[in-house]
């Protein structure tokens, strides 16, 4: 008879004996450090249901038109073309719609940027184990997470950082392995971070030319590693000659000269902090970048060759992709025609890939400040941001403003203006894109100035302009533009009364200092029709839409409402004409294309 085998071992305890064995002192250091920096890092984005970033809920509403529009003859695919998930900053939209599906547009938007939080400090660890580097110093990637262009509210080109990095710390591994698999993985993720932003793509070219040229041995070795990056041009191609090439609109990236402006380079030296961290209204980011300045510091006393895991043919590859970036930084311009804060993007890039520059310091005990300082940076900094946001919730907006839009009916159209659009939690503009929580929330429409650029995810229709309501609420409440809106969300540095005004607006309610007012349109002598039309038997669509034109034309000059530089985006459609004025083709929807149908009247509307 045969012996019998002895009972194997749990599975946890043969789980727990491979982590031992592959971890040690330090590695089970950094393990804890990393679990506990995450922890931090994610309070921010949980700590209130609005987020402070500037441009974050004008990309919801992208994310929500691009979801609403795949609906044939619903608001959205009657107002805007959207365009297609092989464009720059569909890997956001999409995925954010797809989400909202389940969770709800707000909730999708903070699981989303939570995932990114957690895959920065991730792929900076990949890469630096890839290229031979202390991986310790991915703890400094979660201060870095936050960073400029976050609160900027640059959603696509912030999340498309992970996949960037990443995308090199495959590019090492497969120049040690050079397999066809390992290829093919590059050319998708290179494709992933242009989906994700085109910028980062663009970047993600310099840091392919300088990988190339440190790490490739031999000429045929260099063809090789490029290989997998060219490849990703046939996604990138199509959509640089539409907007560059033969671009389809003056308000395309290419449609008109750059006019590029370029501050002193003085400055540009003196902002990295706040391109960096520093946008924050407290002072916790400015220790922290200090204190990641005396982390550095520290983690150059003790450098050793880089790049030993890949046997390139350069060790200080990483250090001159870094510095290539802040070149790159320094060179180009930061705002063009088209297109604002372009530079200032790149110093948190260019930071991330830097954390290569360091390596740990021989003596223990050095090794555990550096560490557990880099721990207490991340609690410190997910400390002040989360209570931040907190104050930003309680105290600008308000703990009813989700409720306050939420009321409001499906496919409304609301004016949104910021009169006060200042704010003590971060030095951006954080009120400025408010309305995307209407276009998320109930499917409703409101004035942007991105839907009036072509090329982009959510363009408005021919015909189908959304007019600009301007910055002047009274002027608003007196003009023509008030006749399309349905409602007026307002901020205001106090409530207003508007004792002279209250038949034309109704109060709703307020949170903070915002102020929801209903729109009373027969109280508006703007909105009526001229009595000589009252009399005439009712004209075809057109007719009217032509002869409300006109008068429109006859009391406002063009230059009154249109700015020279942005077109035909604020408040006349693409021919010139001007809303029709007619309460009754106002408070009616949009017929879907192609029909001769009136559309059915909004939720909110009585059928007279």
């Amino acid at each position: 008879m045969e012996a019998a085998e002895p009972n194997p071992a749990p599975p946890h305890a043969r789980a727990r004996a491979v982590l031992a064995g592959l971890l040690s002192g330090d590695d089970r250091a950094y393990l804890l450090a990393f679990v506990l920096a995450s922890a931090f890092s994610l309070a921010p984005y949980w700590a209130g249901d609005i987020l402070p970033f500037q441009d974050y809920a004008g990309n919801m509403s992208y994310a929500a038109i691009v979801a609403g529009a795949r609906e044939a003859g619903s608001l959205f695919d009657r107002t805007y073309v959207t365009g297609s998930i092989f464009l720059p900053n569909s890997l956001l939209f999409y995925l954010w719609g797809w989400l909202a599906a389940l969770t709800g547009y707000v909730v999708a938007g903070k699981i989303l940027l939570s995932i990114y939080a957690i895959a920065l400090p991730l792929s900076v660890d990949r890469l630096l184990v890839a290229t031979g580097r202390s991986r310790a110093f991915a703890l400094l990637a979660f201060p870095l997470a936050m960073n400029g262009n976050m609160l900027m509210g640059f959603v696509g080109f912030a999340t498309a950082l992970p996949l960037a990095v990443y995308t090199l710390a495959r590019a090492y591994r497969f120049q040690t392995r050079p397999t066809l698999a390992a290829g093919l993985g590059v050319t998708a993720l290179s494709m992933l971070t242009f989906l994700g932003h085109a910028q980062m793509y663009l970047l993600l070219g310099v840091v392919a030319a300088v990988f190339i040229a440190t790490a490739a041995r031999s000429l045929r070795e260099m063809v090789l590693l490029a290989v997998p990056f060219a490849a990703s041009l046939l996604l990138f191609f199509p959509w640089f000659w539409h907007e560059f090439i033969r671009p389809e609109d003056v308000s395309s990236l290419g449609g008109r000269p750059l006019d590029p402006l370029y501050p002193p380079l003085s400055e540009s030296v003196q902002r990295v902090a706040e391109y960096a961290i520093a946008r924050w209204g407290g002072a916790f980011d400015d220790r922290v970048f200090v204190g990641m300045v005396g982390i550095a510091a520290l983690g150059l006393l003790d450098r050793r060759g880089g790049d030993r895991a890949s046997a390139a043919r350069w060790p200080y590859g990483l250090e001159l992709i870094s510095l290539a970036l802040f070149a790159t930084y320094l060179i180009i311009p930061e705002h063009t025609q088209v297109q604002a804060a372009i530079a200032s993007r790149l110093v948190p890039v260019a930071l991330v890939f830097g954390l290569g520059w360091l390596a740990l310091p021989r003596t223990r005990v050095l090794r555990a400040v550096v560490v557990w300082g880099m721990l207490a940076l991340a609690i410190h900094f997910g400390w002040g941001a989360a209570r931040a946001v907190a104050r930003f919730n309680a105290r600008e907006v308000g703990p009813g403003f989700l409720a306050l839009i939420e009321q409001l009916p499906e496919g409304s159209r609301v004016a949104y203006m910021t009169v006060d659009r200042s704010s003590d939690a971060v030095t951006v503009l954080p009120h400025q894109h408010l309305y995307g929580y209407h276009f998320a929330l109930n499917g409703g429409l409101s004035y942007s100035g991105f839907h009036g650029y072509a090329g982009r995810h959510a363009t408005w229709r021919h015909g189908e302009e959304v007019p600009w309501p301007g910055r002047d609420p009274r002027a608003f409440l007196r003009g023509d533009t008030a006749c399309w809106y349905d409602y007026l969300l307002l901020r205001t540095a106090e409530i207003p009364r508007w004792r002279e005004l209250e038949p034309r607006v109704t109060f709703i309610g307020s949170s903070a200092r915002y102020t929801l007012w209903k729109l009373e349109h027969d109280a508006m002598s703007a909105c009526a029709p001229p009595e000589a039309e009252i009399a005439r038997p009712a004209a075809p669509e057109e007719t009217r839409r032509a002869r409300s034109a006109a008068r429109l034309r006859s009391r406002r000059p063009l230059s009154a409402t249109l700015a020279p530089e942005v077109g035909h985006a604020r408040g006349r459609d693409i021919n010139g004409a001007w809303p029709p004025a007619d309460r009754a083709r106002y408070r009616a929807r949009a017929a879907p294309p192609d029909t001769d149908e009136p559309s059915p009247a909004a939720p909110d509307e009585a059928t007279p």
